[in-house]
């Protein structure tokens, strides 16, 4: 975690923080609030609906997860990570392959063996696989199984900075 009122393990001081805030706004960024992370330094963007966290953007997301990760313990959930890469196997069980595909939301990736997978657009195929192959009883429910992790979607117009971009951390039970 950064601190910023004394140095010490783990803090800096703000005059050694990078980026440096900016004065000027960045060209071509329609939203305000977009604006002002770049401006003060929360990240940058590397191209259309994808975004480098720096230093202070990096704390305050892990700190917002820390909440979220407290707050799910406290309700008794279990967390869960998650694959980045998902079968199509999985997909076409549910039928949603082509819907993604036909859409082009989603990345497809194919291994080298030629298997074809997601890059996760979402989680409800691997989670419900987790939990239908690990729940043995009815004596084993109620349970709240949840994530949080990186997903990828090709959105039309990324826009709005973090909140449409093409890759996103997304938490779901």
């Amino acid at each position: 975690m950064l601190g910023f009122h004394r140095k010490g393990k783990g803090e800096m001081h703000y005059s050694k923080l990078y980026p440096k805030t900016r004065r000027d706004d960045p060209a071509d960024v329609p939203s305000p609030g977009t604006r002002l992370l770049i401006r003060a330094g929360f990240m940058t963007q590397v191209a259309s609906g994808v975004w480098t966290m720096a230093p202070l953007g990096l704390a305050v997301r892990r700190n917002v997860e820390a909440i979220v990760r407290q707050e799910m313990q406290r309700a008794g959930a279990v967390e869960l990570e998650l694959p980045i890469l998902q079968p199509r196997s999985l997909w076409e069980e549910t039928r949603r392959w082509d819907k993604y595909i036909q859409s082009n939301t989603a990345f497809q990736v194919m291994d080298r063996k030629g298997a074809e997978f997601l890059m996760s657009p979402t989680a409800e195929e691997v989670i419900t696989h987790f939990a239908r192959t690990t729940l043995q009883s009815f004596r084993d429910l109620p349970i709240t199984l949840w994530q949080m992790g990186p997903k990828f979607r090709d959105e039309l117009r990324p826009r709005q900075g973090l909140i449409r971009g093409r890759e996103f951390i997304m938490k779901d039970a």
